[in-house]
């Protein structure tokens, strides 16, 4: 595996790292579907456990954001899923007992990094696309 990205965060009085796996690579060639892992520490031990898998594609970062009491992860995608043309980047929501969920995609093209903004009472996501002019700032709506 070959991971781009970690990111720590903490729910409640649960600690995460998340691994970006931005590709398998063999002896001759590369795969960029791969599996990026959530981890979980269990205080206990003093070790991460594997907590949850989620499908990348190409994934540069994952950035972790929370809005009052609800949490999310975002996965800056690069490549399209095997078969599709269109590159997304994927919200995640925790979900408890159901870990993350797939929320929502944001078509941003190849997206190599997520950056959350709060200015007051709003939220943004900033995507960063060096391959077009599909870099964006999304205001974040959730009910």
């Amino acid at each position: 595996m070959g991971a781009a990205d970690w990111e720590f965060f903490v729910i409640g009085d649960q600690y995460f790292l998340a691994v970006a796996n931005n590709a398998v690579f063999t002896t001759d060639q590369s795969q960029t579907t791969t599996m990026s892992v959530i981890y979980e520490l269990n205080i206990r031990d003093q070790r991460f456990y594997e907590y949850q898998r989620i499908q990348t594609h190409g994934v540069n970062d994952i950035e972790y954001f929370s809005i009052g009491n609800q949490h999310f992860i975002i996965a800056a995608n690069t490549k399209p899923p095997v078969g599709s043309r269109e590159v997304t980047s994927v919200i995640y929501r925790w979900m408890g007992l159901e870990k993350f969920v797939r929320a929502h995609e944001l078509s941003v093209g190849s997206c190599t990094d997520f950056d959350y903004v709060q200015i007051n009472d709003e939220h943004f996501l900033a995507a960063a696309n060096p391959r077009g002019t599909r870099s964006k700032f999304y205001k974040i709506v959730t009910y």
